[in-house]
């Protein structure tokens, strides 16, 4: 009996299968024999419940009569769902936002530009572009209560946690947009109110970062104004303006667009599987994204950036940056802030981002932690215990340290 026959008769070439398309699997527990369809590089993983075993008397949680399971902690290998939005290749260094080369966008594209691009997958016309920041802008202030539950925080509590709770006590202001609220399902295809929610709660973000923030650093909270653009607004709101003029400072602004563009998105990161598997129960936009900062604060995710400013707060000097590094390469500490688990070479991110930091050298040299995280940069980045495990600093940390300096 020929391979192709046999197969046959253990069911395995199903639909036309060609053996060129598919993965051939012998199962050696009972000898039969399976093609299991590869569509881009994968195979869905409900076809390996065809690859079914006698029930294991001594184990029956193996479940081998309910078919092969695929267990991958950590979604080292697994994909989760299809998307045309972002695409990164690690090992080669580069990242695409809808096909776009991520340097065919950074400065000269805004960032509601790219925003826009990523949410509904075109460029936006000049009049669509003013349409979606005017209704940005336009998003109305939270009620007093949003000011008072974040400002009943401690001012140097987490700052995250008072983004949430913000969040959390907006959200409860707008209870006819919560299905569970409303008995019924809101936004499984309905792409307008979906639509809808997405700018409101964009145009809310930033507002409670920006409250959060005063409450943080006791400065008073500034009401937006409708002539200023996204960003602007968020530096007004924060008091971030020049003493003369009132307004923000222009190179701040433009380092901000390009900021916010090169951390916009980062393909299935933990955040978004967060959003994603809250999302799949159908609750609202805000608890979706709740649930997305939420992940994001762990120290294997963006919190890693405020354990790396603590940890460079620890060295103290700049003088004590080559003890920190021998301590990282005798296994003592770890280095956070350093190594990306996608990267195998330098992330395509980080040379605009250094780019930025190099226009803000003057304000670098006023800060004594960013002259010390800088130092410790240069020590790693010479070193062959770094270079060779192919360690670099993270894009994100080094956009912390923009950030900090402006």
């Amino acid at each position: 009996m020929s391979k192709v026959e046999m197969a046959k008769e253990n069911g395995a070439l199903q639909n036309g299968t060609s053996p060129k398309t598919s993965l051939h699997v012998i199962d050696q527990r009972t000898g039969k024999h399976y093609d299991l369809p590869i569509s881009h590089n994968a195979v869905n993983a409900s076809e390996f419940q065809q690859i079914k075993a006698p029930e294991n008397h001594e184990y029956y949680a193996d479940q081998n009569e309910q078919g092969v399971r695929i267990f991958d902690p950590g979604f080292s290998n697994t994909a989760v769902s299809t998307s045309n939005v972002t695409y990164v290749n690690g090992p080669k260094g580069f990242m695409q936002y809808r096909g776009y080369p991520i340097g065919d966008i950074v400065g000269r594209k805004s960032f509601l530009d790219t925003a826009y691009l990523l949410i509904w997958g075109d460029w936006p016309t000049a009049n669509q572009l003013r349409d979606f920041e005017t209704k940005l802008i336009n998003v109305p202030l939270p009620y007093q209560s949003v000011f008072n539950v974040i400002r009943s925080f401690p001012p140097d509590g987490s700052c995250m946690g008072m983004i949430i709770a913000g969040l959390s006590a907006l959200q409860s202001t707008q209870m006819p947009l919560i299905p569970a609220h409303a008995a019924k399902n809101l936004y499984l295809g309905n792409s307008e109110l979906v639509d809808q929610e997405i700018v409101n709660f964009l145009g809310s973000y930033v507002i409670v970062v920006a409250i959060v923030y005063c409450h943080h650093t006791g400065r008073d909270f500034t009401m937006p104004r409708s002539d200023l653009s996204y960003i602007e607004n968020f530096f007004l709101m924060t008091g971030h303006v020049d003493s003369t003029t009132k307004l923000p400072n222009p190179k701040y602004v433009d380092n901000f667009e390009r900021l916010w563009i090169l951390i916009a998105n980062h393909e299935m990161t933990c955040s978004t599987a967060a959003l994603l598997q809250t999302a799949s129960s159908l609750p609202d936009v805000f608890s979706c994204m709740i649930s997305a900062l939420s992940a994001l604060y762990g120290p294997l995710h963006g919190g890693a950036i405020e354990v790396a400013y603590k940890n460079i707060k620890e060295v103290g000097t700049v003088e004590n940056a080559q003890a920190k590094i021998d301590r990282v390469k005798a296994g003592k500490e770890r280095l956070y802030g350093y190594g990306h688990r996608l990267y195998k070479v330098k992330d395509p991110r980080s040379v605009f981002i250094r780019e930025i930091a190099d226009q803000l050298q003057e304000e670098i040299a006023e800060d004594p932690l960013l002259k010390v995280a800088f130092e410790i940069d240069r020590i790693a980045s010479e070193d062959e215990y770094f270079t060779s495990r192919k360690l670099s600093l993270n894009a994100d940390l080094y956009a912390a340290f923009a950030y900090k300096a402006m």
